[in-house]
């Protein structure tokens, strides 16, 4: 610690944020939020717990936008398994115990709350605990973190901390996340699940952000954009290209952006998340034979069994399956993941053409 006097460390982390903040009252709390949470995965061992989310995010991305929670995976191969009960115990007693641990910084962590996710999924969370905050006995906001377990299936990286404390020599901590490509299917398929312009905008930025180009495995990311797609249930909306985004989507993207000081358009984070999904689509149409293609198309033959049964369109029922068999003679069914999966009127002719020419080509 490069001063010796308490005050003037509160002082000087005062000033900083301060500086940064400009006199907006909401900026200066999430930054406050921000170090508090940086502070706090000093305390946690990097070889033993990973963060992801929003947090993970800006981690590998250090302009990345100011987050609101810390979402915590705790790395203990003996608590696979276990009830969801005594996850939520354990995991919750380990986050406290971190949570507590002194260091050189001045920050304090003071649990006020704790409750359990009951409908926690292999990706989710497990024990949400609130806490306040305090630096040297001074009130520095509140933190929310949601901590779970890891699967050991997760590709995890380190890297450094932002140093936020390095203007008083404290040390940068090692943080670990999730791989790049586990992060952006993570909130790929968050979006497919809240249908794409539901209310996380700030999650196409994040998703934007870690596809910068050449910076991510593209055969990587497809891999994981099929689990998480399947384990949220979203599989067939992989197979739907992306409706042009509205002018309230663009709006919100852009506030984020400039709010944060984040160099990038709504037009170029729908442009990079668009493109995801149609190299996915491509190399499905280029692997059909494959396990990958052959799940996805299942799931496509499902999504628009489901619609038939509800619009009793036969039509459109043997179209889609024959889209989901034979992708490389026809074209996703669907224009966008909130509509249903139908035909436009004026392509109904090339539709029957198509179908036909398919039926006889393959058989």
């Amino acid at each position: 610690m490069k001063y010796d006097s308490l005050s003037d460390y509160l002082d000087a982390l005062e000033q900083r944020i301060e500086l940064v903040s400009a006199g907006n009252e909401i900026l200066r709390l999430d930054l406050q939020k921000d170090i508090a949470m940086e502070r706090l995965m000093a305390r946690f061992d990097p070889a033993k717990s990973a963060v992801k989310g929003g947090f993970g995010v800006r981690t590998l991305v250090p302009g990345g936008p100011l987050t609101q929670d810390l979402d915590i995976l705790i790395d203990n191969v003996d608590w696979q398994g276990l009830t969801k009960e005594r996850i939520y115990q354990l995991v919750g007693d380990y986050v406290l115990e971190q949570m507590a641990t002194e260091g050189p910084d001045k920050f304090k962590f003071t649990p006020t709350s704790a409750a359990p996710f009951s409908d926690m999924g292999p990706e989710q969370a497990a024990v949400r605990i609130w806490a306040q905050v305090s630096v040297g006995g001074k009130s520095f906001g509140a933190v929310i973190i949601d901590a779970g377990l890891k699967d050991q299936s997760v590709p995890v990286e380190n890297h450094t901390g932002r140093d936020v404390l390095g203007f008083a020599e404290v040390e940068n901590p090692i943080i670990t996340t999730p791989s790049r490509e586990w992060l952006t299917a993570d909130k790929l398929t968050l979006l497919l699940e809240n249908r794409w312009e539901g209310d996380r905008p700030r999650d196409a930025v994040h998703g934007a952000l870690l596809l910068e180009e050449g910076r991510y495995n593209q055969a990587v990311l497809a891999q994981w954009l099929e689990k998480f797609a399947r384990s949220r249930g979203v599989s067939a909306l992989l197979t739907i290209p992306l409706a042009q985004p509205s002018k309230t989507w663009t709006m919100q993207v852009n506030q984020i952006c400039s709010r944060n000081g984040i160099m990038m358009t709504a037009e170029t984070c729908f442009e990079r998340i668009s493109g995801v999904f149609i190299a996915f689509l491509d190399a499905i149409a280029s692997t059909i034979d494959g396990a990958l293609s052959f799940a996805t198309h299942l799931s496509v033959f499902n999504h628009c069994l489901a619609n038939f049964f509800y619009h009793y369109k036969v039509k459109t029922l043997t179209i889609c399956l024959a889209i989901s068999l034979f992708p490389k003679s026809s074209k996703p069914c669907g224009r966008s993941p909130d509509r249903d999966c139908r035909v436009e009127q004026d392509q109904e002719e090339n539709d029957d053409d198509t179908l036909q020419e398919v039926l006889l080509t393959r058989h």
